[in-house]
């Protein structure tokens, strides 16, 4: 298997992106025609052929899978590396700020606190003293576009997840790109690869690699804050998951 992840404060390569486009427009394409213009037979054989193609270039080979969650992964340690001894240093100028329940999202050009258990002003000084440090908002950008990347509907058709039998393909999150900002809340991220139990996820290719590095497991975990909150996800035992964040203070979270 070859599997890559993109370079330090650099997004994913506008190479890798696959076009877009149906089986049926590939088809087209093949017997010269443009999509839609006309009905055209398709051989089944050939239709075969395509969508294992088509499957291959969207993200429906489990290397594919792998590169995307390396990537993530890799993005996300290089975060948490930087945020966690940092709010560490912070913890001992004000602790009354830093052991507060607060959470993080990139807003524009800056890292804003958000659902925060702070007043006005110790919010001010949090926020004031993370952006800082200008590797934090580079990383994060880089950590946001990887996972709109992996899970969005700018690149893919869809993205694969595992089982213990096998693959299942998951229509992407539309419009992703344009809300992923939004959608991933940094220290609920922490907090929730913090309480991971890694043999309890659905994760087998790389299994041994999330034990190694609990950090890149939010290549996984990122998934329940960017799932739109009314869409459902079956879980392990029957059951449902909806996005959600993940309350508490950080001081006991990754050193």
């Amino acid at each position: 298997m070859n599997v890559t992840s993109s370079g330090h404060c650099k997004g994913p390569d506008a190479s890798l992106v696959p076009a877009k486009g149906t089986v049926f427009a590939a088809l087209a394409m093949r017997e010269g025609q443009r999509p839609g213009d006309t009905l055209m037979t398709v051989d089944s054989k050939a239709y075969a052929e395509a969508l294992d193609e088509r499957h291959e270039a969207q993200g429906h080979d489990s290397a594919i899978m792998a590169n995307d969650q390396l990537r993530m992964g890799s993005a996300f340690t290089r975060f948490a590396e930087a945020l966690v001894p940092m709010l560490a240093r912070l913890a001992v100028e004000r602790p009354d700020v830093v052991s507060r329940t607060f959470d993080l999202r990139k807003d524009g050009q800056s890292l804003k606190v958000v659902d925060a258990d702070l007043d006005p002003d110790q919010a001010a000084w949090l926020e004031a003293r993370l952006n800082e440090l200008p590797d934090l908002l580079c990383l994060a950008t880089e950590f946001n576009r990887s996972v709109a990347y992996a899970y969005g509907d700018g690149s893919r058709d869809y993205y694969l997840t595992e089982t213990v039998t096998g693959y299942i393909d998951h229509p992407p999150v539309a419009n992703l790109d344009a809300t992923v900002d939004r959608g991933v809340r940094f220290m609920s991220l922490l907090r929730s690869v913090r309480d991971a139990d890694v043999d309890n996820e659905n994760v087998y290719l790389l299994r041994d690699h999330y034990k190694a590095n609990p950090y890149a497991l939010a290549a996984i975990k990122v998934r329940d804050f960017v799932i739109p909150a009314d869409t459902y996800r079956p879980v392990p035992g029957g059951g449902l998951a909806v996005s959600k964040a993940v309350a508490g203070p950080i001081l006991s979270t990754m050193a």
